[in-house]
């Protein structure tokens, strides 16, 4: 029969055939099992290394974050000091102008007392002289005449005369030189406190300059450290997963597609 006859060539074949090639297909096998081993294991290192230079990146990162966040917490806190010294600098120069213009309003409105009284006491010097020339004028007449009991009387009243006058004259000093001193004295203040208020002037400006040269070191600290962030995070090995899924899915098939659904995974995460 024909058929039976190509039936049995067949299972001739395929029976008998490999068993004739059996070693060459035995050492190609362990070839090609060998081969994939060492890609398997040349695979594993790189992805070790690599998971490595990731975990390294990712530390830098947080250091590089907590350096940031500690920089930004000290450049905020000096810039609240600075504000606050800003605003108390500012009172202090305030109530000092406030207390300067008292002050000489104060001065102005006593120096004008003083001189008021000092010149109510010399009209009243002038009287008295006047009365003490006229009482003077009337004793010589008196003496001429020769009234011997007027001129007691006189000379009595030109004693009188002449000690309140002498009175006068010291109180007159004692006044002006009073007057003197506490003009003197509310010059004094005012001078110290114009001095004391452009002190302070000059420390509200350079408080005012330094405020602004921190706010732009703030400024230029927190660029300097983004920017230190950014690179640091630019230093990251690139396309990571990208090389162990191109690796995986050549090397171990099935096994290399899962890995690959569970970085695609973390990647969306």
């Amino acid at each position: 029969d024909r058929e039976s006859a190509e039936e049995s060539e067949q299972v001739l074949r395929t029976v008998f055939l490999p068993n004739e090639n059996a070693s060459s297909l035995v050492f190609a096998v362990e070839a090609l099992r060998a081969q994939l081993d060492e890609q398997k294991t040349m695979y594993e290192e790189r992805e070790v290394v690599l998971m490595q230079k990731v975990e390294e990146a990712t530390r830098r990162d947080r250091e590089s974050a907590e350096e940031y966040r500690k920089a930004r917490h000290r450049l905020e806190v000096r810039s609240e000091q600075l504000e606050k010294a800003l605003v108390q600098t500012t009172k202090d120069f305030c109530s000092l102008q406030a207390r300067h213009a008292e002050l000489e309003v104060e001065a102005r409105d006593r120096g004008n007392y003083l001189t008021a009284e000092v010149e109510k006491l010399r009209r009243r010097e002038e009287e008295l002289r006047q009365t003490f020339q006229a009482q003077a004028e009337v004793v010589v007449e008196n003496a001429k005449h020769g009234l011997d009991v007027a001129r007691i009387h006189d000379r009595k009243t030109i004693s009188q005369l002449e000690s309140q006058l002498e009175g006068v004259k010291e109180s007159l000093a004692e006044l002006e030189d009073g007057s003197r001193k506490k003009i003197a004295h509310a010059e004094d203040k005012a001078k110290r406190y114009k001095m004391a208020l452009s002190s302070l002037e000059k420390q509200r400006l350079r408080d005012m300059v330094g405020f602004s040269a921190d706010i732009e070191r703030l400024n230029k600290g927190i660029r300097s450290i983004e920017l230190r962030v950014l690179q640091r995070r630019r230093q990251r090995p690139p396309s990571f997963h990208s090389q162990l899924r191109a690796s995986f899915q050549h090397g171990e098939g099935g096994e290399g597609e899962e890995r690959e659904r569970e970085w695609e995974e973390e990647e969306r995460e």
